[in-house]
């Protein structure tokens, strides 16, 4: 055979090989977490005619189909720079889903059917009730997320109360990914994922303003800023810079008087440039009384960046009583006139 064709031969061979490899390669479903949960689609499965409508009035429940201008008739009433909390009305809620339901009762037939009894129940009922199961699928990701971090949302309530809040600042314009999440707690740490709340609805109204609403009343709400990227850092003003020290896996060092340092300017003229070297020395020093982590020793780049990584910052809203608590107060204690007596 000629060494052409044999050279053909190989290079048709490899090619072969690779082209199988290829094939063998599986593709990522990117709509595989849409099978881990029920979705509107699913829950309205079998009926066409009655699973468009009936999607339909469950987005009209949350409020999806009603003019902004119905919600805020006048912008005075919500500011650039505000948020503003609210309960949904339930007999609000439902006397707008009649009226869309009336359009449909042309005759006395339909009228008939909506209020015949079936089982102990009328048709009108049973949508009702089948409106409280769906609103609580209409985020299908959100939810998705949400039991992914929390088994125990998997079974929400249906029907409860329905709170939320329209936020209107630059921030939304600026992190298109800012996150939410609402947490019910009387009592200790709230800000667990056992006690966060659903999320019924999140949604970017314009550039500037966003509505989300809770399944419940939560008595925490946490803002957070996009953690897509990592930051180095410090904080402070420009008259005092100061870096909160953490330890080696990235925990925040307990509230004391060591667990910061003073950063300095690295020339008094200059302000503009930090003191990297005075740092450097202020955390070994750290590390040789104690406060960090032996294991930061002779780590030099590595104990700067690590100490200088920046969380992302989050902006908390909790009750009054517990921003004014003596035995533990609130880190964002003073931050903010949450319009108490004091």
């Amino acid at each position: 055979m000629p060494w052409e064709e044999v050279v053909l031969l190989v290079v048709e061979q490899e090619v072969a090989q690779l082209r199988d490899q290829y094939l063998e390669v599986a593709v990522p479903d990117l709509n595989a977490w849409r099978n881990q949960i029920q979705t509107l689609n699913s829950f309205f499965a079998g009926n066409e005619a009655k699973s468009q409508a009936m999607r339909w009035l469950t987005r009209l429940r949350l409020l999806e189909a009603v003019p902004f201008q119905y919600l805020v008739p006048a912008e005075e009433m919500l500011p650039t720079e505000t948020i503003r909390f609210f309960h949904i009305d339930r007999n609000w809620v439902d006397a707008l889903i009649d009226g869309a339901m009336s359009v449909t009762l042309t005759s006395t037939r339909e009228k008939q059917w909506l209020l015949k009894d079936d089982d102990g129940e009328t048709h009108y009922t049973t949508i009702m009730n089948e409106l409280d199961t769906a609103e609580n699928l209409a985020d299908a990701y959100r939810n998705f997320v949400t039991m992914q971090s929390n088994a125990s949302t998997a079974t929400k309530q249906a029907g409860g109360r329905l709170t939320g809040f329209l936020f209107r600042s630059s921030l939304v314009r600026d992190f298109p990914g800012i996150e939410v999440q609402g947490y019910r707690s009387e009592s200790g740490n709230p800000w667990m994922a056992e006690k966060q709340v659903s999320l019924h609805r999140f949604a970017r109204l314009s550039d500037t303003v966003i509505m989300v609403v809770f399944n419940g009343c939560p008595t925490h709400v946490r803002f957070q800023e996009p953690a897509e990227g990592i930051r180095l850092g410090v904080d402070g003003d420009e008259n005092q810079f100061e870096l909160k020290l953490k330890q080696a896996d990235g925990t925040l060092v307990p509230p004391s008087s060591s667990s910061s340092i003073n950063i300095r300017k690295r020339d008094s003229a200059d302000r503009s440039v930090l003191d990297v070297l005075g740092m450097y020395k202020s955390l070994k020093n750290k590390i040789s009384s104690g406060v960090l982590d032996t294991s930061f020793t002779d780590q030099e780049s590595a104990l700067i960046a690590t100490q200088m990584l920046q969380y992302p910052y989050q902006q908390d809203f909790v009750p009054y009583t517990q921003m004014e608590s003596v035995e533990s107060p609130h880190p964002h204690k003073g931050a903010l006139n949450w319009g108490g007596d004091s």
